[in-house]
């Protein structure tokens, strides 16, 4: 699911402090062709995240979260409860939030050595990797330690849904991840509803109509995108970004400092952040202005929404001037 064969952290950009550099996915083809249906476990769901709280106490961590076309990675502030709602967040400072979803999660997976973790959904999705800092002896034997106690082996079993869930991207009635976000307020997330959210979880698919709705709404060339991001990072724009998937969602404010394309991909780097997109993998991106400010969705070929991307407004909520220009470049 993430980019391959490099992660986010090292990869292209070379980042120093023990980062892994070489990090292939394990695809599988075991018998999970449906998608569970969830059924809420408020001790199992407890369980899952309770595990995560002992995961961070190993040592600092990176997390990689996002989907094929874009993924984005940071230090992770991993979950430690859950809300009434069966759902955990947690802050990176004032720059980030990480919205966690518990109900999509299945499996968690050793990498050989302590070197990664990486969580899955039911359907063998990759959702998130875990990356320690640096990998040191006694991190890898805690991490092994820990897998094998709760696991009996590679990976754990998280044992988090049951049931038959057939429906598809549009049926967000039924999908079993709305139910968690219509419980979710805006303020989650800064700036974006709890529709915005069900498309970078893959519960709405992409609909014009309802970008046209929220304000002016207008289709651009994709693979200028890629291009935009560099000149962003060479000015030193600062950016925002919201992505993800059916188990993680992160917001986080972009301050890049770094660009570089490899591989068919645009890697990004600044202080604690890194990002890969994949431009190949872009179907349709959008121009949506509301409240004086615009912003882009990008969709992938299925109509699951990428990620959510904009400028940081300028005091007083103005478009930053840079931000003006590269948006009106797209339009025309």
């Amino acid at each position: 699911m993430f980019a391959e064969p490099y992660s986010v952290l090292g990869g292209a950009l070379g980042q120093s402090g023990g980062a892994i550099v070489e990090q292939p996915t394990r695809r599988r083809t075991a018998s999970r062709a449906a998608e569970p249906e969830v059924i809420l476990d408020a001790d199992r769901l407890a369980r899952a995240v309770a595990l995560f709280a002992d995961i961070g106490c190993l040592g600092p961590l990176w997390m990689e979260a996002g989907n094929a076309a874009l993924t984005l990675a940071m230090p992770a502030p991993l979950p430690s409860r859950l809300d009434a709602s069966g759902v955990a967040r947690t802050s990176v400072g004032e720059d980030g939030v990480v919205l966690w979803l518990p109900q999509q999660w299945a499996w968690l997976w050793g990498v050989a050595g302590g070197r990664a973790l990486t969580l899955e959904s039911p359907r063998g999705e990759t959702l998130l990797r875990l990356l320690p800092r640096r990998v040191t002896p006694g991190f890898a034997f805690a991490l092994d330690a820990l897998i094998k106690t709760r696991g009996g082996g590679p990976r754990i079993w998280l044992d988090l849904a049951s049931g038959r869930q057939q429906s598809s991207l549009h049926d967000v009635g039924s999908h079993p991840v709305w139910a968690i976000l219509a419980q979710t307020t805006a303020a989650v997330i800064p700036g974006l509803t709890d529709a915005d959210l069900a498309e970078l979880t893959g519960c709405l698919a992409l609909d014009s109509h309802r970008l046209r709705a929220m304000g002016h709404a207008s289709a651009v060339d994709p693979e200028l995108i890629s291009g935009l991001l560099a000149i962003c990072t060479d000015q030193h724009q600062p950016l925002w970004c919201a992505t993800g998937n059916a188990g993680v969602l992160v917001y986080r404010r972009l301050s890049l400092t770094h660009s570089q394309l490899h591989a068919g991909r645009r890697w990004l780097r600044g202080k604690d952040v890194a990002l890969s997109l994949a431009h190949q993998e872009l179907a349709t991106a959008w121009v949506v202005e509301g409240g004086g400010m615009r912003h882009l969705r990008l969709y992938d070929h299925q109509g699951r929404a990428v990620a959510m991307l904009g400028a940081v407004a300028e005091p007083g909520g103005r478009e930053p001037p840079l931000w003006r220009r590269l948006i009106d470049a797209l339009r025309n």
